[in-house]
């Protein structure tokens, strides 16, 4: 397991209704064992009824998480902002990291660049700045 890639997907929707912090901590308890035993981590950013979901691992186990996420019947306007893979986790410490951003750091991660890769600052990291935007962001605001 070691060995396999680590497939980074990111995906941004809506969630109808709104969670409650007693849904939302009951959704991410189920999550983190269930993500746990498919070997992924990541983060779930929720804001206003909008979600943004990092998730990472080896490709069988996030198509497994992220499955369950497009069966529920909360998601809507469901879209795929990043599906790629990366020389390491940038949430390995995380089976499912949750916070709660303003409305206007959520916008400017939805609105981030997330095909661009950051090859030209260092051509050894295969991260895109949208990824790089969102572990800036999990760095000064929840770690």
């Amino acid at each position: 397991m070691q060995d396999e890639p680590i497939r980074s997907l990111v995906y941004i929707a809506r969630t109808e209704p709104r969670f409650t912090d007693a849904q939302l901590d009951a959704l991410l308890a189920e999550a983190r064992d269930f993500n746990r035993q498919q070997h992924v981590t990541g983060v779930l950013l929720v804001c206003d009824g909008e979600v943004i979901q990092n998730l990472e691992g080896p490709a069988a186990g996030v198509a497994e998480v992220l499955g369950r996420v497009r069966e529920s019947r909360r998601i809507r306007d469901f879209a795929v902002m990043l599906d790629t893979t990366i020389p390491t986790r940038c949430f390995a410490d995380w089976d499912m990291g949750v916070a709660r951003p303003t409305t206007s750091e959520m916008l400017t991660l939805s609105n981030a660049r997330w095909k661009a890769l950051l090859a030209e600052d260092r051509p050894t990291d295969r991260v895109c700045r949208g990824l790089r935007q969102l572990r800036n962001f999990w760095d000064r605001h929840v770690c």
